[in-house]
């Protein structure tokens, strides 16, 4: 995943490449997603006021942060008192098998792995929620188009396959304050 500016702007072009990467994602075998558990998170914390940083469709965009320090200051800055930080972000192994067969990459660099320990820099509590998320595609060309509103030669690279397929997603929601 990239953190340069303009391929950012090419990721997020319009609304329909979030559409499309919205389409295969599907809650966990219990039910979970991680826009009902960042959601519950703040209707539980009752705010007054809510500051979006960064938010999309998917909730998960810290990883395209160039200097998540940086950016981690100044949410901590702008929160009052007691308020309560939501980031969702995906793990390392989220998509990796798909990734591999496409020979690309890990999609983050601020991941459930070291999201975490990047948050406890900032916040004195820390909890998160690790959800065993699951994308499905109904065949080649959606994997293909899914890939696409990352990288065309990403998706190009995708071997072609019959039917349809899931694939494994690593989430995590994490809470701070």
């Amino acid at each position: 995943m990239t953190t340069d500016p303009d391929a950012v702007r090419r990721q997020y072009a319009g609304k329909s490449r979030l559409v499309t990467r919205m389409s295969v994602w599907q809650p966990t075998v219990t039910g979970q997603s991680p826009q009902d558990e960042a959601a519950a998170a703040v209707r539980g914390a009752a705010p007054s006021s809510v500051i979006d940083v960064g938010c999309s469709i998917d909730m998960a965009v810290t990883y395209h942060v160039a200097d998540v320090h940086r950016a981690l200051t100044e949410v901590r800055r702008v929160l009052r008192p007691g308020g309560l930080f939501v980031s969702v972000t995906n793990g390392d192994r989220h998509l990796a098998a798909l990734l591999a067969a496409a020979a690309g990459a890990p999609l983050t660099s601020f991941s459930s792995e070291n999201g975490a320990d990047a948050l406890r820099r900032h916040f004195g509590h820390v909890e998160r929620t690790d959800l065993a998320t699951r994308a499905v595609f109904s065949g080649h060309g959606t994997a293909v188009d899914y890939l696409a509103t990352f990288d065309a030669d990403l998706a190009g690279g995708l071997p072609w396959f019959e039917g349809g397929r899931e694939y494994a997603g690593a989430t995590t929601v994490s809470f701070a304050q």
